[in-house]
């Protein structure tokens, strides 16, 4: 036996020396292997090979512009068109593949390589979708209507803001850097990024990035907007914000007036997005819409919004709000339905922890179908977890509600029911004032089996039609 536990330590002593000798400077922390961040990311345009400059100090506007352009532009060739084949003799940069769309002198209008013939990338022949004639020329391959950006490590100033109109055809544009905090935007007037979509068929993405301002309360740092009518907002091209800050540039007290607008732009999911505020000053998320280009879908995930006056600001004709496993803290509300507001719909929030000052969810205007599950509400004193000033079609269900001091904090407050609405499941403790607090303009609420401790009141019903019962009151 003693042989054999020798042999076995040896063997584990000769593995431990193998593992110990294994070099893991490239290992990620999940198990995969990673390199360092690229100069350039496949398929993207590096602002860097345009003049973009990541001192923090000269302007990269004119970089932009030229990165842009030639991201739509991704190979230069010398070539000559008879009917469909197009021969290339030589190329100057750039691979040519099949979709891009070629320009010159004398190329019609959406003329595309729809196939490789000879050549494969470089030199040879290829397939167009359109048969013409045209005289060997300089001409140039690209995918017109996309663009895609890079910013490596650094920060980049822009001197004003950047605006950029997406085509009306299928088209999109994407932004990304190196990751939040390492490859920075700044404008020190507070320009920031402004998108147009022009149709259903566009979409942005940015990624992996900061956006930062130098000037307080003034500005968008992120604008998308839709500009042409949607019949079926539903039926739109998805856009996505992740892992982007939106903030003040650190250590300048600064912050935007508004952090992300998304105006009449359907279908965008917002994936560690951080947006951080003047104290109980500004916005992180202002979702904004009109009767004729309602906005549907947003997904918001894992994302902070900190030190705002609202930190999700839900107008008129707004649908389909998911928020999930995000954090609200140090402002003044969480997520914020104001008066007037008419056609929102569809609020769903979960997992998501409430420290606010004023209410965590105040609905002024009726959200129907607000479903609030398994959420955390630390109430501090004079403010509300929940208040439903115009209610309808609700569930508050398994959440907690924790005090933060004082005397007059309320867990749950309903007024104007305008339909039904169910209150179950909860942990509320330690409100200073009340529990659950059903006002005179409340009806048809149902208020069973909640936990309660520790409560100035549990539940007060000044409503009507209402029933209040079960659990341990």
């Amino acid at each position: 036996m003693k042989k054999i536990v020798a042999t076995f330590l040896a063997l584990l002593l000769s593995a431990t020396a193998s593992a110990q000798a294994f070099d893991v400077k490239d290992m990620h922390v999940r198990g995969t292997l990673r390199q360092e961040a690229p100069s350039a990311q496949p398929g993207c345009t590096n602002i860097m090979t345009y003049g973009g400059v990541a001192n923090g100090q000269n302007d990269n506007s004119a970089a932009f512009d030229a990165a842009v352009a030639a991201t739509k532009s991704t190979a230069s060739f010398t070539g000559s068109i008879s009917g469909t084949t197009l021969t290339v003799t030589g190329v100057s940069y750039g691979t040519l593949r099949t979709g891009q769309v070629l320009t010159g002198n004398g190329i019609a209008s959406s003329v595309w390589i729809s196939a490789l013939g000879t050549g494969t990338g470089g030199v040879g022949t290829y397939t167009l979708n359109t048969s013409q004639t045209v005289a060997s020329e300089t001409i140039s391959a690209g995918y017109t209507d996309n663009a895609c950006i890079y910013f490596p490590p650094g920060t980049y100033l822009f001197s004003a803001g950047l605006n950029y109109t997406l085509p009306s055809s299928v088209a999109s544009i994407t932004i990304k850097g190196a990751g939040a905090g390492v490859s920075n935007l700044y404008w020190p007037g507070g320009g920031g990024l402004e998108i147009q979509y022009q149709s259903a068929n566009n979409s942005a993405h940015l990624a992996d990035l900061s956006i930062y301002t130098g000037a307080s309360n003034y500005g968008n740092g992120l604008y998308l907007v839709q500009n042409s009518t949607i019949a079926n907002p539903a039926n739109t091209a998805q856009s996505d914000i992740i892992n982007v800050t939106v903030s003040g540039k650190p250590d300048t007290g600064a912050y935007w007036q508004k952090g992300i607008s998304l105006i009449g732009v359907s279908n965008v999911n917002l994936f560690g997005v951080n947006v951080v505020g003047g104290g109980t000053t500004g916005t992180g998320l202002y979702l904004y819409t009109t009767s004729s280009v309602p906005g549907v879908v947003y997904n918001v995930t894992s994302s902070t919004f900190n030190y705002l006056q609202y930190g999700l600001y839900y107008g008129p004709y707004v649908q389909g709000v998911s928020v999930s496993q995000c954090n609200f803290t140090g402002g003044l509300y969480g997520i914020y339905a104001p008066s007037g507001n008419t056609g929102t719909d569809q609020l769903y929030v979960a997992g998501t922890q409430f420290n606010v000052s004023g209410a965590a969810i105040y609905e002024l205007t009726q959200v129907s179908n607000s479903d609030i599950v398994g959420n955390l509400f630390i109430v501090q004193n004079n403010s509300q977890g929940i208040n439903l000033a115009q209610s309808g079609y609700y569930a508050i269900v398994g959440n907690s509600f924790n005090p933060n001091g004082g005397t007059n904090a309320n867990a749950i407050v309903i007024n104007n029911s305008i339909s039904p609405g169910i209150i179950t499941g909860n942990n509320i403790f330690g409100m200073g004032a009340t529990g659950i607090t059903l006002q005179s303009g409340s009806q048809y609420v149902n208020v069973q089996s909640n936990v309660y401790s520790g409560n100035g009141t549990n539940v007060v019903n000044s409503g009507t039609n209402n029933t209040v019962g079960g659990g341990s009151q």
